[in-house]
């Protein structure tokens, strides 16, 4: 089905003050064709969907890191790894730099490892994916492994953003948890919080019917991601629904996640939680994660000492729509 970019008059679903206020401050310069909603405050929480139904669901990119970081400090409280453990001691990596990699430093993004293992035919790939409209990551765990392998390791301890970090960390916090990446986020996340469609799209999987699928800027089909070496660095996907209970979740207090925001490394540009970035608005810390992948757009911001959470995740085809902006606004008006 062709898509035309959102308007003032386009439809929505679920809050319409919500939907109006996202429509009002669309970026200009990038054309969005769908966008998805969720704040939560002390009292209460507002979902709504623009260009879509409520119960369709969105790619949320790197944003996941930040839930990979939940399950994290969960599978530590439970003794199940530590944040010392190597690399080595769950992926078969001896005798490899990558292999004495500390589980902390890839959650951090201190390791050393480069952005990804694939050089610069991997970037060109994923940003050709654009217009190509392939999946920006195909490779499978042995890919992941082998590039792991021939990686050198780079200013080790200063903060350096890797995807090949975060999906390494992803596999070992399945592999400590006896399962594979999708099932860990199934098991870990979307059961126990109720998040019916969160899920961690499996290798090759096709859209679901309530999936909605991305479009390339030639307004033809994105095919979703599902390489499985880099899901963990981005293939979540949910609801409005899912992303205002994970918020709701995330602002109880004394929830059992309260050391994912504990701040882990910090530098003259940035503070690092587990898998969050922590930056200072008028004193008060602000917890957040972005994404960009497959078509979609995505930002998810909490500030936990008002207790106030917003998520935004949108339809684009171009890199990086100015939508951290928009989250802040929404936040702005958590009930």
């Amino acid at each position: 089905m062709r898509r035309h970019p959102l308007t003032i008059t386009t439809p929505t679903a679920g809050d319409s003050e919500l939907a109006q206020l996202l429509l009002e401050n669309l970026p200009l310069n990038r054309k969005v064709y769908a966008a998805c909603l969720a704040v939560s405050g002390p009292g209460g929480t507002r979902i709504a969907t623009v260009g879509c139904n409520l119960h369709d669901t969105f790619h949320i990119g790197s944003v996941s890191k930040a839930l990979n970081g939940l399950i994290y400090t969960d599978l530590v409280q439970e003794g199940l790894i530590s944040p010392d453990d190597r690399l080595e001691d769950f992926l078969p990596l001896s005798g490899t730099a990558a292999g004495s990699v500390t589980l902390e430093s890839c959650l951090t993004h201190t390791s050393g490892l480069p952005p990804t293992g694939g050089g610069f035919r991997s970037t060109l790939r994923a940003l050709s994916s654009v217009f190509t409209g392939g999946d920006p990551q195909p490779e499978d765990i042995d890919d992941l492994i082998g590039q792991l392998r021939r990686s050198e390791l780079e200013n080790t301890g200063h903060f350096s953003y890797s995807n090949l970090a975060a999906s390494a960390l992803g596999h070992v916090l399945a592999i400590a948890d006896g399962t594979n990446y999708p099932d860990l986020v199934h098991n870990r996340l979307a059961q126990p919080l109720s998040c019916s469609r969160l899920r961690a799209q499996k290798p090759k999987e096709q859209n679901l019917p309530h999936d909605l699928d991305a479009l390339t800027v030639w307004n033809t089909r994105q095919k979703p991601w599902t390489g499985q070496g880099y899901a963990p660095a981005g293939v979540i996907r949910g609801s409005a629904q899912d992303f205002a209970t994970i918020l709701t979740t995330l602002l109880n207090e004394n929830n059992i996640y309260d050391d994912a925001f504990r701040i882990r490394y910090t530098d003259e540009t940035n503070s690092v939680a587990a898998g969050w970035i922590i930056d200072h608005d008028n004193g008060r810390p602000i917890a957040w994660h972005n994404g960009f992948a497959s078509g979609f757009g995505a930002h998810m911001v909490l500030d936990r000492q008002r207790r106030h959470g917003a998520f935004i995740s949108v339809m684009t085809p171009w890199p990086d729509p100015d939508i951290e902006t928009i989250a802040m606004k929404i936040l702005d008006v958590a009930p």
